[in-house]
């Protein structure tokens, strides 16, 4: 799994988006080439929330008392980490009642909901109850179970335009927005209306963990939060935090949070799907279109598929990453599409110069493309001497291997 491997499997994703956060929440920074770690990085209450979530999950059973009992007890424990004037007098209140709340703590706290339940009713029905001990507002339960359902999806496959598909058609949030559009004019914005669109839109423009809490960052704002949010749908995507910055993200926690987040782990990250069991879910559509030559439709799913295994660089992945370039190149000769054909077919030419099949698919899209660019493929007629190698793919069988 390359850099996604082990680390204790611990589940950090968001804890890891909130401490690299915690130094640029005010003190802006609106761009990705930042430093990751600075002397003052540190956990802050998200993070103390994230864990106290967790702790609560590790029961069978879970009532809004566990939820009010834990965070009152975490949040007194750990005081000095950021909380809000509210939710401050309401950790130390002896009968705490809800404030009809829309602010963004509901959401960055219920990233551990989305590893634990099975299905979207589950999620939905936990994340409200996480949020309603204090969050009792209709757009601060709508912004804990979108971070819950968006982690959910996240870690059972399900690809990133179909995540924004189906945040956008529950929620309402409007996620058709770049990180460049929402960039400049954005400012503080502790509303999870505010918060929770642009914390997803990071993480689907993202290309792996680290660009997502890079690109979640710099668009400024509530800086922890927004990272702390979209950290946690990132890790479910790409299979965890690189363990170069776990190890760093350990360093700064304490044992106690150390502990409950080791247990947390050892009970529901085995749940995560392995990334090429994700891909492949989208791999095996795609073969369907392909072989009714719906070309648009199976690039799309092919395109998904590799999606999942961009980060991933061990014998596995790269035999499924041939096949499905592979695939995704025939699905892209189908639209018409040869110089992107043509460069699925480069890559794979890289990965294995021997496969030998490959050479005639490109002299095709060379032969058919010139009818509309005179001069394309002339660098790889140079590279490849298209006539010399043997063509041995037997046409019209796609059954997702090569």
């Amino acid at each position: 799994m390359s850099e996604y491997d082990e680390t204790s499997n611990l589940i950090l994703g968001a804890i890891t988006g909130d401490i690299i956060g915690s130094v640029y929440e005010f003190h802006n920074v609106k761009r990705t080439d930042f430093k990751l770690f600075t002397p003052k990085t540190k956990f802050t209450d998200d993070s103390v929330l994230t864990v106290a979530t967790m702790e609560v999950l590790l029961n069978n059973r879970t009532t809004a008392g566990d939820y009010t009992r834990l965070y009152q007890l975490y949040g007194r424990k750990y005081p000095n980490r950021g909380w809000g004037g509210r939710f401050h007098y309401w950790i130390h209140a002896d009968d705490p009642k809800p404030y009809k709340s829309w602010g963004n703590g509901s959401a960055m706290r219920a990233s551990p909901i989305g590893w634990v339940f099975d299905t979207v009713g589950e999620v939905l029905e936990e994340a409200e109850k996480s949020a309603s001990v204090s969050h009792n507002h209709v757009e601060g339960i709508k912004g804990a179970q979108a971070a819950a359902l968006a982690v959910f999806f996240a870690r059972n496959g399900v690809s990133k335009r179909d995540i924004s598909l189906r945040i956008t058609e529950r929620f309402g949030y409007n996620l058709d927005r770049t990180c460049d559009q929402i960039r400049d004019d954005y400012t503080f914005d502790e509303s999870c209306q505010g918060t929770v669109p642009e914390a997803v839109i990071a993480f689907l423009e993202s290309s792996d963990y680290e660009d997502a809490i890079r690109l979640a960052i710099s668009l400024g704002g509530d800086s922890d939060t927004l990272a702390c949010i979209t950290g946690g749908i990132a890790e479910a995507y790409y299979g965890g935090v690189p363990s170069t910055i776990a190890k760093k993200i350990i360093s700064l926690l304490p044992a106690e949070l150390i502990s409950a987040i080791t247990k947390f782990s050892g009970e529901y990250r085995r749940k995560l799907k392995s990334q090429i069991e994700k891909g492949e879910v989208y791999a095996v559509m795609g073969v369907d279109y392909l072989s009714r030559k719906k070309y648009w439709e199976a690039s799309e799913e092919f395109s998904a598929a590799l999606d999942f295994i961009a980060c991933e660089e061990d014998d596995a992945a790269n035999e499924k990453r041939i096949q499905w370039l592979v695939l995704r190149g025939d699905a892209l000769h189908g639209q018409q599409c040869y110089e992107d054909a043509l460069e699925d077919y480069r890559q794979v030419i890289k990965l294995r110069p021997s496969m030998t099949e490959i050479a005639k698919k490109i002299k095709a899209v060379i032969s058919e493309g010139r009818n509309f660019n005179p001069h394309i493929g002339e660098d790889d007629e140079q590279e490849i001497d298209v006539d010399e190698l043997e063509y041995e793919y037997e046409e019209g069988k796609y059954h997702g291997e090569v």
